[in-house]
């Protein structure tokens, strides 16, 4: 009702979302209109922004980019002092280890290396390369160096991480000089260099981080209605609320109407019978656990254990029908964890049931997982209840941001698909992880979103030649892949 532009409250003034709609809508409208135009990169990265679109229609995932953007001033002290740090590593890496993370190799086109530690020079390597080798070796940085500045702050960005950080140190442990291989502890003090960054730029500087994300937590919460949770819009707010009333409320004024009733509630609300039901269930998880492979003459130790089964199921029992007469069978349901309560219970008595029945076929070894059931009975401990209580409120939070992550991992995978498809296989892009098809690449990136071997995957993903053949397409670009990967380990690892 208010135009497309020129009114404040017009489309694309009123909300950025709009915008981005709008953007992804033209562009992929002339990708259709230009003769070829869909195969050209800049509409294929756009189309690839397609899922974003989404957000725009789920209030809860806008709740959470407003959140993430919101924490971008606060945290804009730590980037600086962050950004600090990593330079003046940097300049002092560059100072000291320049030109002398190197080694003669002849490796070709992603083949197993073949390193040689009797060269020790550069003028070695180029002059005495082994004849089998037709004089192809090559003088090659590590893949992790400090021979320039943006060189030196992707890899200290690397050691930060944490992955793969002892593999640097020990090349910086190892360094002789430029044109010189290393060899080994020749310089082991420099490892002091190396522990010092893991310090002061990984561990300071993460803490400093989560300190932040902390402090802005807590604004957001007693911003938000005092709900105790953020990340939600309205209507999941309101649902909280209403849940906790739900848990917080007990009616009992039914189970005062006999006296078997008010007896039963007096004994059940008792310390003395909550001890003793959790002491029992301790003892049916130690006895579960004393549960092994036995031999054909410890007849009597494999029936001890099933008779105490027996005993803690019988006692399940008891303890559910005196709740039952204290609170009465419709109050009794009324509640969660009463209704989890008498799940287990049914669960146990018929897994030892069937055992009993089937002990003779094989089908009764599968029957008797399901007396693993007990061992979630332990919820009845009041602080492991509260624990779980507060991750069910929690839930809908955490699938908004979910939502947000998966559309995260969707995203970069359609993206690393469309640019990292050709790549050849080496160290770590191989038949099982690798940008070839939407599955690989998404389990590609659930796998570096764990921080596991992102660097190497990186690494391999900016093959030049001679490792690669430029006729056949399948080497790397190195600039891309910097952006795409370095851009991905701080929303997805991090954010």
């Amino acid at each position: 009702g208010y135009g497309f532009v020129l009114h404040p409250s017009s489309y694309l003034r009123r909300d950025g979302w709009n915008v981005l709609d709008f953007v992804i809508v033209s562009v992929g409208l002339l990708g259709l209109a230009i003769p070829g135009g869909t195969r050209l990169w800049p509409m294929q990265f756009v189309r690839t922004l397609r899922p974003l679109r989404l957000i725009n229609r789920s209030a809860g995932m806008k709740v959470v980019i407003r959140s993430l953007v919101a924490s971008i001033r606060p945290l804009a002290n730590v980037m600086v002092i962050s950004l600090l740090t990593y330079l003046i590593f940097g300049i002092m890496g560059v100072q000291i280890f320049k030109g002398s993370f190197y080694r003669c190799t002849a490796e070709d086109f992603g083949d197993v290396e073949q390193a040689f530690p009797n060269i020790s020079t550069k003028a070695a390597c180029l002059g005495q390369c082994p004849w089998q080798y037709n004089n192809a070796c090559r003088w090659e940085p590590f893949t992790s160096n400090f021979d320039s500045l943006p060189n030196a702050m992707v890899t200290l960005f690397e050691m930060s991480s944490l992955e793969g950080w002892v593999d640097v140190m020990h090349l910086g442990m190892d360094f002789v000089g430029p044109g010189m291989s290393p060899r080994l502890n020749h310089n082991k003090f420099w490892a002091i260099y190396f522990l010092a960054f893991i310090v002061f730029g990984s561990f300071f500087i993460i803490n400093m981080f989560i300190g932040v994300l902390i402090d802005i937590y807590y604004q957001e919460k007693e911003r938000l209605n005092q709900s105790g949770v953020t990340f939600l819009n309205d209507a999941q707010r309101a649902w909280v609320i209403t849940y906790r009333k739900m848990i917080n409320t007990v009616r009992s004024e039914e189970s005062m109407s006999s006296l078997v009733r008010r007896k039963s509630l007096s004994f059940v609300v008792t310390n003395a019978f909550e001890m003793f039901i959790m002491a029992v269930i301790v003892l049916n998880v130690v006895v579960m656990a004393m549960e092994r492979k036995t031999a054909p003459h410890e007849t009597a130790y494999v029936r001890t254990l099933d008779i105490m089964s027996y005993v803690f199921a019988g006692t399940f029992c008891v303890e559910a029908v005196l709740k039952m007469l204290a609170l009465g069978v419709k109050n009794y349901f009324k509640f969660t964890w009463n209704r989890f309560d008498f799940f287990i219970v049914v669960v146990s008595v018929l897994g030892l049931a069937l055992q009993i029945v089937l002990s003779k076929l094989e089908a009764a070894s599968v029957l008797r997982m399901l007396r693993l059931a007990r061992l979630l009975r332990i919820e009845k401990a009041k602080g492991i209840k509260r624990i779980l209580r507060t991750l069910v409120l929690s839930v809908v939070s955490l699938v908004n941001v979910a939502g947000v992550f998966l559309l995260l991992l969707f995203v970069y995978a359609l993206l690393g698909v469309r640019l990292f498809a050709h790549i050849r296989f080496g160290n770590y892009i191989d038949s099982h992880y690798n940008f070839q098809a939407f599955d690989s690449a998404l389990l590609l990136l659930v796998r570096m979103a764990t921080g596991e071997a992102w660097q190497g995957i990186s690494a391999d993903c900016r093959v030049q030649p001679p490792r690669c053949d430029e006729h056949l397409d399948d080497c790397g670009r190195p600039l891309v892949a910097q952006v795409y990967f370095l851009s991905y380990t701080v929303v997805g690892m991090y954010v």
